[in-house]
C-alpha cells in the first residue's frame, strides 16, 4: 500500500500580505486544513492572501474547490487572493478544468 504524503502549510505574514506554502498533496483530505489556514491568517487583518503551489505534488477536485471557494470569497469580502502556480503535473487539473482561467495565477520568482 502506497502512503499519500501529508499537506505541509506553512504561513507568513507581513504587514497586511499573507502567504500560505503548501507542500505535498492538497485532496480531499488535507483540504480543510487549507481553509482552516486560510482563516487563521485572514483573521490576522491581511489584505492580501498568497497561496504559493510551487511545492504541491498533487491536487484533487476537492482542493481545487477550495481554492475557488477562497477565490470567490475574496471577491465578495473585499481582499485580494493569488495563486502561484504548481508544477506541471499538478497544474493539470487547473487545465483540465478551466479553473486557471479564472483563477488568478501570478508569477513569482523563487526567493532563496
Amino acid at each position: 500500500m502506497i502512503q499519500a504524503s501529508p499537506l505541509e502549510i506553512r504561513s507568513e505574514l507581513e504587514a497586511e500580505r499573507g502567504r500560505l506554502i503548501l507542500t505535498g498533496e492538497l485532496d480531499i483530505a488535507s483540504a480543510p486544513q487549507v481553509e482552516i489556514a486560510a482563516d487563521a491568517i485572514l483573521a490576522q487583518r491581511v489584505r492580501e492572501l498568497i497561496i504559493d503551489l510551487r511545492a504541491l505534488t498533487f491536487i484533487d477536485s476537492s482542493g481545487l474547490r477550495t481554492l475557488i471557494a477562497l477565490n470567490d470569497r475574496s471577491a465578495a469580502d473585499g481582499w485580494t487572493f493569488a495563486l502561484i502556480g504548481p508544477p506541471a503535473p499538478s497544474l493539470s487539473v487547473f487545465e483540465i478544468t478551466g479553473a486557471h482561467e479564472n483563477l488568478p495565477f501570478i508569477e513569482e520568482p523563487r526567493s532563496e
